[in-house]
C-alpha cells in the first residue's frame, strides 16, 4: 500500500509547472534564433528532447540533494545538543526546499543545473569530511580519557593490594 500525501502531490504538480515554464522559456529563446523563415509553421526545437533533458537534470539535482540531506541526517544522529539539532533540522528543511538557480542569459539550462549539482556534491563531500574529522578527534580524546581512567583504576587496585603505599612528607 502506497501513501501519497496531498502536500506531496501539490509540490509535484508545482514542480511540473515550473519545469514546463523553464522549458518554454528556453524554447522561446532558441526558436527565433534558429527560424529565419516566418512562414514555416513547424517547430524547429525538439521539445521532447528538451523536456527529457530537463527531467534528467532535475533527477540528478534531486539525487544530489538526497545525498546532502542524508549526510545532514547522519550529523543529526551524532549530535546531542538540542540547539544544534534544531539548526540541523532547519538546514535539512532549507536544502529540501531549494531550487536550482538558472542562468536566464544562457542558451540552455544544463549548465546551470550541472553547476548546482556540482555545488551540492561538493557540499556533501565537505560535510562528510568534517564528520570524519570530528569523529576521529572525538575517538582520540575518548581513548585518552579511557587510558587515564584505566591508569587510575590500576593504581587504586595496586594500592588496595598493598603493592605500593603513599608516603606523606
Amino acid at each position: 500500500m502506497h501513501i501519497l500525501y496531498d502536500a506531496t502531490l501539490a509540490d509535484m504538480r508545482s514542480m511540473e509547472t515550473e519545469l514546463l515554464k523553464v522549458c518554454s522559456f528556453y524554447i522561446n529563446k532558441a526558436e527565433p534564433l534558429l527560424d529565419n523563415d516566418l512562414r514555416n509553421m513547424y517547430p524547429i526545437v525538439d521539445r521532447l528532447r528538451i523536456l527529457d533533458d530537463i527531467l534528467k537534470c532535475e533527477n540528478e539535482y534531486q539525487e544530489a540533494k538526497i545525498c546532502l540531506v542524508t549526510a545532514y541526517l547522519e550529523c543529526y544522529e551524532h549530535t546531542s545538543d538540542i540547539l544544534e539539532q534544531h539548526r540541523l533540522i532547519q538546514a535539512i528543511v532549507d536544502e529540501m526546499a531549494k531550487r536550482p538557480r538558472l542562468n536566464l542569459q544562457g542558451s540552455h539550462f544544463k549548465d546551470s543545473y550541472m553547476a548546482e549539482i556540482e555545488c551540492l556534491q561538493t557540499k556533501t563531500k565537505l560535510t562528510r569530511e568534517m564528520m570524519k574529522l570530528l569523529m576521529s578527534t572525538e575517538k582520540h580524546e575518548n581513548d585518552l580519557h579511557r587510558e587515564y581512567i584505566e591508569k587510575c583504576y590500576r593504581m587504586i587496585y595496586e594500592h588496595i593490594n598493598k603493592q605500593w603505599t603513599l608516603i606523606e612528607q
